[in-house]
């Protein structure tokens, strides 16, 4: 299926100044599947529903979800159906909100194709999108968009981005940053110095193989842009939805949904050239788990004496994930 543009289709509503319940478009090649924007000009799917469910609704300030719901829906100024649909509506008209509802829509319908959509389907994308809505940036902003630059710069030095966010961590409380069985990646960024900041836990395990990406960043005027890193990666993985999720829930602890945020900037092409790996087995660290009443133990520790994995060892090891 070809790639759907919901900001293209949503233009061609924009500047239809009738009054009718609903504007919609069709999805492309999927029958039946529209995206809408009602009298207040705020957006809407509508998926035709085809059985005769009893109507159900669920609200919040941001979203709400009428199942089973009759509507009317006109495009280009005629009638298309007269029919009960499924709607889910964007309740909020902040352009940053709006945003991330049609990201969002726009990769849960690129799979409809594959899928029938139920209503437990529906149901659950809803409270996905009120959990995500519900996340509020951390106090300190500085530390997580660096933080979030070097997580998406590896995501795009790796290749592959679609399968490599499928091992980015979700929640930003875990201990590694990418996961997979027993492989661990652990994303560090430092300027000036590659001195980095470990758990206990981030460098000793007895069943785990535990990588460093070490990153070291310098800020340029003429760098890239955090917000350039979130539009490449958001571009590569759009038809996934539990992985644009994760973006956007990046996204939002970083405070960066606000589209006239640009975040920091940072030399590309230094950073691609001063990546370095290390195995966590060779960083400096106690050799043995905490012991019975100790806990949070954390080290400061200077890798620029450390061994670094050789190229080979590390793409033999990566093709393994």
């Amino acid at each position: 299926m070809n790639k759907i543009n919901i900001f293209q289709l949503l233009d061609q509503l924009i500047h239809d100044l009738s009054e009718h319940e609903f504007k919609a478009v069709e999805f492309p090649n999927i029958t039946g599947v529209f995206i809408a924007i009602n009298r207040a000009r705020l957006p809407v799917l509508l998926i035709t529903s085809n059985d005769a469910g009893i109507p159900l609704q669920l609200k919040t300030d941001m979203l709400s979800l009428l199942l089973h719901t009759k509507g009317t829906v006109y495009s280009h100024g005629k009638l298309l159906e007269t029919k009960k649909f499924h709607m889910l509506q964007c309740e909020s008209s902040d352009t940053a909100t709006v945003e991330s509802f049609l990201i969002l829509v726009q990769a849960f319908v690129s799979k409809l194709s594959y899928n029938n959509c139920s209503n437990n389907d529906l149901i659950e994308f809803f409270q996905t999108l009120v959990r995500l809505f519900k996340v509020s940036p951390v106090p300190d902003l500085s530390r997580e968009r660096q933080g979030l630059w070097g997580e998406l710069f590896l995501l795009l030095w790796v290749g592959d981005i679609k399968h490599w966010t499928k091992f980015w961590h979700s929640d930003f409380t875990l201990k590694f940053d990418f996961a997979s069985n027993n492989k661990r990646i652990e994303v560090k960024t430092s300027m000036g110095e590659r001195i980095h900041y470990f758990s206990h836990d981030q460098l000793f395990s007895n069943d785990k193989e535990i990588a460093i990406a070490s990153i070291m960043l310098s800020k340029d005027d003429a760098g890239k842009s955090l917000r350039e890193l979130i539009n490449e990666v958001r571009t590569a993985i759009a038809d996934e939805p539990d992985l644009i999720i994760k973006l956007e829930n990046a996204i939002r602890k970083a405070g960066m949904q606000d589209l006239s945020e640009i975040g920091p900037r940072f030399d590309y092409t230094e950073a691609s050239r001063h990546i370095a790996w290390f195995w966590s087995d060779f960083v400096p660290r106690f050799s043995q788990a905490e012991p019975p009443g100790v806990s949070n133990t954390h080290y400061r520790v200077n890798l620029a004496t450390v061994e670094q994995v050789n190229d080979d060892e590390l793409r033999k090891w990566l093709n393994t994930w």
